[in-house]
């Protein structure tokens, strides 16, 4: 009798016993868990970090965005402005918006408008045009105001028009200024430069990022 408990047991014993291929198994989901969820989670803080412009570029960047903002806002004034006028008013202020959409592109750096215009990839040239534009702009918002002071009809409306086309023609005169000095001082290259060495370091962060990641999963 009691060599049969010794059988039982161990027959029980050897039914409790995990299999080997069970264990692999469970180890392997494991690591593939470890691998693909928690993968973000156990990668330094260092390679997580994003590469930031340097000051300099970010002052090239934010010229870039006053002219795109003031483009958008002489586009708007042109179609707020009083609906009555003659053929010629109306011809300025198509070509006010044509103007500055063309400006919005150059901005925006599309290769096909600026393939098509490569003129405006000058400074010099492209200050000088938007300087032009802001000076018109500045002068319709002062008819704009005259005009509704002498008809006494609209008079604030008139006014609050001429205070935007104003502002919108300081904003893109500004940005012609700014272009025309940087220009004249070739700084361009500096900005073309600055741009390049910023594309680099995100280069550099992705790459470093995926060795890893690649890393962790191997």
């Amino acid at each position: 009798m009691v060599k049969q408990g010794k059988g039982s047991a161990t027959i029980a014993k050897s039914k409790i016993k995990p299999k080997e291929g069970a264990t692999e198994t469970t180890s392997l989901l494991r690591d593939d868990t470890v691998s693909g969820t928690n993968a973000d989670a156990l990668v330094p803080e260092e390679s997580k970090e994003e590469p930031e412009r340097s000051k300099i570029h970010y002052v090239f960047v934010l010229i870039s965005l006053l002219a795109v903002v003031a483009s958008f806002c002489v586009i708007i004034s042109q179609l707020i402005v009083a609906r009555k006028g003659t053929v010629l008013q109306y011809l300025l202020r198509v070509y006010m918006m044509l103007f500055c959409t063309g400006f919005i592109l150059t901005e925006l750096e599309v290769d096909i408008f600026l393939k098509w215009m490569p003129a405006f990839g000058n400074w010099v040239f492209r200050g000088f045009i938007y300087s032009f534009i802001g000076v018109v702009c500045a002068e319709e918002a002062y008819s704009v105001q005259v005009s509704g002071i002498a008809t006494h009809t609209n008079v604030f409306s008139g006014t609050v028009k001429a205070i935007f086309l104003m502002v919108s023609s300081l904003g893109i005169f500004l940005a012609g200024v700014l272009y025309l000095i940087m220009g004249f001082c070739c700084l361009k290259i500096v900005r073309d430069k600055q741009r390049e060495n910023f594309k680099m370091m995100q280069l550099l962060a992705a790459n470093k990022q995926n060795r890893n990641v690649t890393g962790i999963q191997v």
